[in-house]
This record gives structure tokens, sequence and C-alpha cells, in this order.
């Protein structure tokens, strides 16, 4: 029991200090060529998200054409 006035010790060990976590790096994306069949499916599925973006209404052959370039755009960028 510690008197009015005097430091009650205690029998704990200090806590040793934490080092900073390093950040963790995203994993690399490893890129592979794609077959064409592939290549059509991310087409297929880009082209149907820009069209439900656009509540479905607009130029079918318009998403399709955007869909494909932007796809091929994000493949050539993937080889280099």
């Amino acid at each position: 029991m510690a008197l009015f006035g005097q430091k009650k010790t205690s029998s704990k060990k200090p806590a040793k200090p934490v080092a900073a976590a390093a950040p963790k790096k995203a994993p690399a994306k490893k890129c592979c060529a794609v077959t064409p069949e592939e290549r059509f499916k991310l087409i297929e599925q880009e082209a149907y998200f820009k069209a439900e973006k656009a509540g479905f209404q607009g130029d079918q052959h318009g998403f399709w054409v955007a869909a494909e370039a932007e796809i091929d755009a994000r493949l050539k960028k993937c080889k280099k």
C-alpha cells in the first residue's frame, strides 16, 4: 500500500516499443497473354457494364466499340 505522496511501484515490466510495421506492397500484377476467347469475354463484360451505367439506353454498337478500345488499351499497357 502506497502512502500519500509516494509513488506505487509496479511489478510489471515496461512494454517494449513496437516498431512501426513496414507498409505492405500490393502484389505485382502478372500479365499473361489472353486468348481471343478471353479477350472477347472481357470486351463483352465491359460493354455490358457501360450499357448498365447508361441505363441500357443508347447505341449497343457504341458500347461495344468503346469497350473494345478500353480492353485493347489495357492489354497493350499490360504487355509493356
